[in-house]
């Protein structure tokens, strides 16, 4: 168990470090006033000489014994503190007195840049003890006379309250909230009185609260048992029917709109009439319960027969239960249908699928499944905030309802993506009427508060069972034929055929040859140089990964990246590219040669938008302990400007650990300048399909220029990527960008070609 520190201990403990204080204080303040006079005496002393010597001097020089020997004594009689003087030259030697003693001073004399003797000056402290005692004295007076005993009484105060306060807390212990006895007065300090007074009226408050709680106590029990049956007709009414006479005996006056059980009977029956059910059970005295709907409302109906001596009825319950019924209707809607348009969601679409292969299967039927996706939807919601978006894909879902026939299926399963599933078709071109009818569907502009949004929809379609009997791989068929319809322009439908298919298939294989290749270690990080145009150094490289595949040799990125992208291995390829960086840049700083350099690498939208890239970072950099100013992030333009609060938030932690940012092909996406301002880059690359053609395209040559001028009126340095002739360069130099890389100067290198390359551009 600890030991608990007393606030007394604490008091005392801190009292006597005061007290240590203010002795080592007081010894302190002697030492130094001590010193301080002596220096003072001493310089007394030293300014006397200076003030004489050249006097002396010139008397010594000439050969004025006499006169020379009057004035040292004068000196010595007419300054209490000097006690003596002594002068010495190779001519003439003098003391006075014969001996002198003590602390002295001396001077050089000295007559025309010559020295011709030595002068001592002795003097006592007498002056240093009167000023002493006139300094110490005074300030040791103040100490003990007034500060000592003001903290001496302090300290006993204190403590006295203290004990108070522990007295205080002895009588709270003991207090007994089921009696009414008050605090004693243990001291006149305010703060004590307050804090008693405090408990005292809480002592009061609480056993009053103690008393009517042991009040209700009594009463709870009392009205135990009928608080029990009320329970059981808590929100209902009750009924009788004698088995007899066969009628009923309501005992409600109105219970949801009704008045009595007739009221109610007419709604309830069905083929079996409510009354043949009370007859039933009459016969063997049995029971049942029923929901039924009367009218709007929905009744749970309890019903058991009693034996009453010779009599026997049936009593029964009403409870209204549409509040339950309507809330379990609308979580099943909530469960299968989208809440924003209404229409069906993936789960309801999956189930209805499955249903729907099963009828297929029976009747020999075909069924097309179409991928929509709403195009350039995105810009809407960044451009008119969510609220305008959701308006918008309402009104769409509406006109994709009217292009539709009952029988078919609409759903949507994306933020702006839906599926229409088209039943009992009988040829392609049956689909194409209904897709063309949805391209129909949008040629006129979506109307919002007065804002036109000209829409499209591209279009993916897969048939069952012609392209696959299965639901996922019908959904992965329709999903690549609504991206092929996406690269052909937007606006437009495409079937899955067998060339995509087999485009699938390849991507699948070589989408597990990546994943072995990342295993294997055929992977490798390329460095294209950077150039600094101004300095004509090699200023850093950015780092690009290649493939070495064992049999089909080197692999560019524009190969495997868009097949990593379709899945998950862009994350491993991602850590590759993070690590590999992080490990070059350490073994770059030990080497005199590349140790300056910079190395930039880029990273996926994926490996972005993750919560834990951050901490990727942070453990990297404890692991490799590199400098981060070396490492350059990179992320396109277009994935800056998904997400622009989350981009901001995500790059200002990168930039608290140290790494450089940078924003890659720029110019391609629509970033606008009030998103460049906050977003924290360091350097903006100029993509090399403005760089190409910089000479002949004025269009090219302007947006360079541009760039190149807003990156200097926002402070950013630039990199112009795809440099392949020198006279592209003279250009880029003319315009102002001072960093460039490009095949003119090097193609992507593996590190020892990489390291020749830096070594030998300073020297060609």
């Amino acid at each position: 168990m600890n030991k608990k520190i007393s606030l007394l201990r604490i008091v005392d403990l801190v009292f006597i470090l005061l007290f240590i204080l203010f002795i080592a204080y007081m010894a302190i303040d002697l030492s130094n006033i001590t010193k301080t006079l002596k220096e003072t005496q001493k310089e007394k002393m030293n300014l006397l000489l200076n003030y004489q010597k050249d006097v002396y001097s010139s008397l010594l020089y000439f050969g004025f014994d006499y006169e020379l020997k009057d004035n040292l004594v004068s000196l010595v009689k007419k300054n209490p503190n000097i006690t003596g003087v002594r002068l010495y030259s190779p001519r003439f030697d003098f003391s006075y007195p014969k001996n002198p003693k003590g602390q002295f001073v001396k001077a050089d004399l000295v007559y025309k840049n010559k020295s011709i003797g030595e002068l001592f000056l002795y003097y006592t402290d007498r002056q240093l003890i009167n000023n002493f005692f006139k300094k110490y004295f005074h300030r040791f007076f103040i100490y003990i006379v007034f500060i000592l005993p003001l903290t001496l009484l302090l300290w006993f105060y204190i403590r006295k309250k203290i004990k108070s306060l522990n007295k205080l807390a002895k009588k709270v212990e003991k207090i007994n909230f089921k009696k009414t006895s008050m605090l004693e007065k243990i001291d006149d300090y305010l703060e004590i009185v307050l804090i008693s007074n405090a408990i005292n009226k809480l002592l009061l408050q609480v056993n009053s609260f103690y008393l009517s709680q042991k009040n209700i106590i009594k009463k709870l029990v009392k009205y135990k048992k009928q608080l029990q049956n009320a329970q059981k007709v808590a929100k209902m009414a009750s009924w009788e029917w004698d088995c007899e006479n066969k009628k009923f005996e309501s005992l409600f006056k109105k219970f949801a709109g009704f008045k009595s059980m007739e009221e109610i009977l007419p709604l309830i029956s069905d083929d079996e009439s409510f009354v043949n059910r009370l007859e039933n059970i009459c016969k063997d005295c049995g029971s049942f319960e029923i929901i039924k709907k009367a009218g709007d409302v929905y009744l749970k109906i309890d019903a058991q027969c009693l034996n009453q001596g010779n009599k026997k009825i049936v009593i029964g319950s009403l409870l209204d239960i549409t509040d339950e019924i309507k809330k379990q209707e609308r979580i099943e809607f909530l469960a299968y249908h989208d809440t924003l348009t209404g229409v069906a969601n993936r789960m309801f679409l999956k189930e209805e699928l499955q249903c729907l292969i099963n009828f297929s299967k029976r009747h020999h039927s075909k069924f097309a499944l179409l991928y929509l996706d709403l195009d350039n939807f995105k810009m809407i919601n960044d451009s008119y905030g969510h609220e305008t978006g959701d308006r918008v894909l309402i009104s769409v879902t509406q006109r994709l309802k009217n292009t539709i026939r009952a029988s078919d299926i609409l759903a949507r399963i994306g933020g702006d993506e839906f599926v229409i599933v088209l039943t009992d078709i009988k040829s392609k071109e049956d689909v194409s009427v209904v897709a063309k009818k949805i391209l129909e569907a949008l040629k006129e502009p979506v109307i919002i508060e007065n804002k036109k949004f000209n829409l499209s929809f591209s279009i993916g379609i897969a048939i069952y069972p012609v392209d696959s009997n299965d639901i996922e791989t019908l959904f992965k068929y329709a999903d690549i034929a609504m991206y092929k319809a996406k690269k052909e322009g937007k606006n437009r439908y495409e079937f899955i055929n067998e060339k995509l298919k087999e485009e699938i298939k390849v991507q699948y294989e070589i989408s597990n040859q990546i994943k072995e290749g990342i295993e294997k270690g055929e992977f490798e990080l390329y460095f294209q140089p950077q150039i600094d145009v101004l300095t004509n150094t090699v200023y850093g490289a950015e780092g690009l990964i290649r493939w070495n595949h064992p049999k089909k040799g080197l692999i560019g990125p524009n190969v495997f990246i868009p097949i990593s992208e379709t899945g998950d291995l862009i994350y491993l390829i991602d850590e590759y590219v993070i690590e590999e960086a992080f490990k070059t840049i350490k073994k770059w700083s030990n080497d005199p040669l590349l140790s300056h350099l910079k190395l930039a690498v880029n990273i996926s939208a994926k490996e972005f938008k993750k919560n834990t890239f951050i901490p990727k970072l942070k453990n990297l950099l404890e692991k490799y302990k590199i400098d981060p100013e070396k490492l350059e992030i990179e992320i396109t333009e277009s994935v800056s400007m998904q997400n622009v609060t989350y981009t901001i938030k995500t790059l200002e932690e990168i930039k608290k650990l140290g790494f450089s940012i940078s924003v890659d092909d720029f110019g391609t996406g629509y970033s606008s300048l009030n998103y460049l301002k906050m977003i924290p880059f360091d350097i903006i690359k100029i993509d090399r399909s403005f760089i190409k053609d910089i000479l002949n395209d004025n269009d090219d040559y302007l947006i360079t220029k541009m760039i190149i001028e807003v990156s200097k009126i926002l402070n950013k340095q630039n990199i112009a990527e795809g440099v392949e002739t020198p006279d592209v360069l003279k250009k880029i130099k003319e315009l102002g960008c001072r960093y460039v890389q490009g095949y003119y100067f090097s193609k992507p290198l593996n590190y020892q070609s990489f390291y020749e390359f830096v070594k030998k551009y300073g020297k060609s």
